[in-house]
């Protein structure tokens, strides 16, 4: 879902990567609590999570650490870039062609990116233009925008 500024937000993203991904193993979402008990056995040695946490990223309101990402994707059985990966443009088309995968560090400025006013986002996105006219560079602006 796209906001007012036509971003999608990183954490509403991998929401819905995320719910596919347990649809895709358990044939429905499982509970919140049934998600937590999953992931704290496979969080060998690190930090548990809560119910509550899984209620916040199924819904989109918040994103797990990338560690906690790794969890997800061992227990789940596919690559962190599944869950965090799929790109998609305002009209709903695939940026899968033109971004393959994206580094910890874009999924952490992506997460910065999107905390920022919208006025400040709009101020960056104009630079990361001028920035890819000037050096003939999209694969910047295309990594920016998508993120």
């Amino acid at each position: 879902m796209a906001s007012a500024n036509g971003f999608v937000k990183v954490e509403e993203r991998f929401a819905s990567n995320f719910i596919e991904v347990l649809k895709a193993r358990y044939g429905r979402v499982p509970s919140a609590a049934f998600v937590a008990i999953q992931f704290n056995r496979h969080n060998e040695g690190g930090k548990g999570i809560s119910q509550e946490s899984v209620r916040r990223w199924l819904r989109g309101l918040s994103m797990p650490s990338y560690q906690n990402l790794q969890v997800l994707a061992l227990w789940l059985k596919v690559k962190v870039g599944v869950l965090v990966d799929r790109f998609a443009a305002d009209d709903g088309t695939s940026l899968e062609k033109n971004i393959s995968c994206c580094s910890n560090q874009i999924l952490v400025m992506a997460a910065l990116f999107n905390k920022l006013p919208n006025q400040t986002k709009a101020e960056i996105l104009t630079l990361v233009r001028c920035y890819s006219v000037l050096t003939s560079d999209k694969t910047v602006e295309a990594t920016v925008i998508a993120a």
